[in-house]
């Protein structure tokens, strides 16, 4: 029986769903997450952030800089800190809120735009809902700066380094925000991710195989 990779890009550009390659062996399953809800419109964009739950060296730092890059703008902001960093030690602005654990998916349908570490789930999460995105790497050594990368090559977003000012973060929220090309970009792409049938495609391609 021949070998058979079956595989998802955080973007799903390489291989369009349920397709396989020009390698017979490869195909693209997409990621097994839940499926995309549909979208609620709000009367002020409403910006969802989250970095990594592992606490890195300058993350508080990064949150409060987010807070701050939000405090100026007509948005409210929904940031989780995970167990990494306790919300007490941040200070809010009055259109944002700080939560330790609030589940994504509850946000992302209301959400015009992500600001993440590059995370494989929530970052695929936003993707899958069409949410352009600031990509701020916590780690330069892990998977979170070539996540990035796809998402920036992609069209989606920006990757901005997390000792990024607020003004800096201010000012490219505001571009991937008011830019459409960001979010059309981002749709094309939820096309392949809202459907959340990416476990589903790699069983199937899997016993295709093996019957």
């Amino acid at each position: 029986m021949q070998p058979i990779s079956v595989w998802w890009s955080p973007t799903g550009h390489s291989i369009p769903p349920g397709r396989r390659s020009a390698d017979p062996r490869r195909v693209w399953s997409g990621p097994a997450e839940p499926a995309a809800r549909p979208h609620v419109r709000q009367e002020l964009p409403l910006v969802l952030a989250s970095l990594s739950t592992t606490d890195f060296p300058g993350q508080q730092q990064t949150l409060q800089n987010i807070l701050d890059a939000a405090a100026e703008m007509p948005i409210r902001l929904v940031l989780t800190t995970g167990p990494a960093v306790d919300p007490a030690a941040l200070n809010p602005p009055p259109n944002a809120e700080v939560h330790q654990y609030i589940p994504h998916r509850d946000v992302l349908p209301r959400c015009s735009a992500v600001v993440g570490h590059g995370g494989h789930s929530t970052t695929v999460q936003a993707l899958a809902h069409g949410l352009p995105m600031i990509i701020i790497p916590m780690h330069p050594l892990l998977d979170q700066p070539m996540v990035g990368k796809a998402v920036a090559a992609s069209g989606v977003g920006v990757v901005l380094p997390k000792n990024a000012s607020p003004e800096k973060i201010s000012t490219t929220l505001a571009r991937i925000l008011e830019d459409s090309t960001y979010a059309a970009a981002a749709g094309v792409i939820a096309e392949r991710l809202a459907d959340g049938r990416g476990t589903a495609r790699a069983a199937d391609a899997i016993l295709d195989r093996i019957r």
